[in-house]
């Protein structure tokens, strides 16, 4: 019997982060999210750096891929607070050998730097690229899969002292190890799949989606949120309803699409239908 390798991973990764006591609420409920574009690696750094932005009350959150030893740091992904309006540092490379990261990995803690210009521990060269990037404050976060190390996320406030605490930095090191480092790294070996065995990433997409007849309006009016991009905390906030209700509700409409993740549901709404 066929079992499609996504809806597989999937459960894997379900089993993993979401069965027993788990990370906390709210990093549980990131994780389901996750779990839904997990086909999508954009989609997922997206939604991870979205979140840490607004758990953290930082004014920008960037994340990439990393790992000891690598010679420069490049962000794939950036959240930005609205009110912010910081320089972006997409397309900007740092270098990762600079003294202030490699304790990082050894120590697997987030370090904090409330003010740049006493971080003398940072070279001058990172330290003067990010204040010309607006940054007066930094939180870096490593985050792993078990022992392998898989990447690094930046915290920024333009203003200095931004008033983290103790309990915000342990929860952020342990949403990073339960949560954002696992389905990263199964978001990149899916992709890398995907890229080397076209034929194995899991079946074909269908032409149609024969069951959109079947919605009721109020699962076509979430279809029409999800399909603009917006997150499930989003839509969520948008209807008026619980997380868990729209979680439960896309779950549903999945089902009678036959269609296995919220990702590629939005692909082909986008590409073959007008909602």
């Amino acid at each position: 019997m066929h079992t499609d390798p996504l809806l597989t991973l999937q459960r894997q990764l379900r089993s993993r982060l979401l069965e027993g006591a788990g990370p906390a609420p709210q990093a549980r409920a990131l994780a389901a999210e996750l779990l839904l574009y997990i086909d999508s690696a954009p989609d997922c750094w997206r939604l991870c750096t979205e979140w840490l932005c607004d758990a953290l009350g930082a004014d920008r959150v960037d994340g990439g891929f990393s790992q000891p030893g690598h010679a420069v740091y490049q962000p794939l992904a950036e959240a930005q607070r609205p009110a912010a309006q910081l320089p972006s540092v997409i397309g900007t490379s740092f270098n990762a050998q600079d003294a202030n990261i490699r304790p990082i990995w050894a120590a697997g803690q987030p370090v904090a730097f409330p003010d740049l210009r006493q971080a003398h521990a940072i070279g001058a060269g990172t330290r003067h690229t990010l204040q010309r990037l607006g940054t007066r404050a930094k939180l870096v976060l490593p985050a792993f899969d078990g022992a392998q190390p898989v990447a690094l996320f930046c915290a920024d406030w333009s203003g200095t002292h931004p008033g983290w605490s103790d309990s915000t930095l342990h929860g952020v090191r342990e949403l990073a190890h339960t949560v954002l480092g696992p389905v990263l790294r199964a978001a990149r070996c899916w992709a890398d799949a995907a890229v080397t065995e076209p034929s194995s990433a899991g079946p074909r997409q269908p032409a149609e989606l024969p069951g959109l007849d079947e919605l009721t309006p109020a699962e076509l009016r979430l279809v029409r949120l999800i399909a603009t991009g917006m997150s499930y905390k989003e839509a969520a906030r948008e209807l008026g309803r619980a997380f868990s209700t729209v979680d439960h509700q896309l779950r549903s409409i999945r089902a009678k699409l036959g269609v296995p993740t919220t990702a590629r549901l939005v692909t082909l709404l986008a590409s073959r239908h007008r909602l």
